[in-house]
């Protein structure tokens, strides 16, 4: 199983889990994702300039431990691949 990353609004396999990471989700959104709220931006996260938002969004995350994050992702829904979620695209979206 690897942990992937993807847009909201991102077309999923059948084989892959939603796990929500952003502070909420789109309208209309239906059941069958999990938030995972450790991962989630603090309130902050739209009103501060970019350096900022780096600063602040690392510094929580330099504190979990990233072995037990794993195990509590792969544990939501076993035998699928769990896919983190959030609002933006990065890059181009590419198919599963």
């Amino acid at each position: 199983m690897k942990i992937k990353t993807a847009s909201w609004f991102t077309k999923l396999p059948p084989d892959h889990f939603k796990i929500g990471i952003s502070r909420g989700v789109p309208r209309g959104t239906s059941a069958g994702y999990r938030q995972y709220a450790a991962l989630n931006p603090g309130p902050w996260f739209n009103s501060s300039t970019i350096p900022a938002y780096l600063v602040l969004y690392r510094a929580p995350l330099a504190q979990l431990n990233h072995k037990k994050v794993a195990t509590d992702l792969l544990a939501l829904d076993p035998g699928k691949n769990p896919v983190l979620l959030c609002f933006e695209t990065v890059a181009p979206a590419r198919p599963f």
